[in-house]
């Protein structure tokens, strides 16, 4: 009967491990990753980026410390800060009251103008 008890506790007790051992860890790549841009949608107008045509007017996405984020298009950087919104991260300007909100899935990162589908952004992890 003990023997019985402590084989019980002991399997119990390794299926707890298991679960905690587990992980919670997404698959998903981190926004601090290094982004690369892959598509831009601009009024239902699409463009394809690759290492062939991705130059410095090319739209570009960093944020380093998980907080303050780059955002370069045209030429042109435009600075702000994000928080982190269930799935999504908000990303709030600087220099404008817009807001752009991004989502990560994978190794893709798609950005868009908070309450328009008139600009759809994709990013791939470099």
């Amino acid at each position: 009967m003990k023997r019985r008890l402590l084989c019980v506790v002991m399997v119990v007790a390794m299926a707890l491990c298991l679960a905690a051992c587990g992980g919670s860890d997404s698959k998903n790549a981190k926004i601090t990753s290094a982004w690369s841009i892959v598509e831009m949608t601009v009024n239902g107008k699409s463009m394809t980026y690759d290492d062939s045509n991705r130059d410095a007017k090319a739209p570009q996405f960093s944020c380093a410390d998980g907080t303050n984020f780059t955002f370069t298009n045209s030429g042109k950087a435009h600075t702000g800060t994000l928080e982190k919104s269930g799935e999504k991260y908000i990303l709030h300007y600087s220099d404008s009251n817009k807001t752009m909100e991004a989502t990560i899935s994978g190794k893709q990162m798609t950005i868009v103008i908070s309450g328009s589908d008139s600009m759809r952004l994709v990013f791939e992890t470099k």
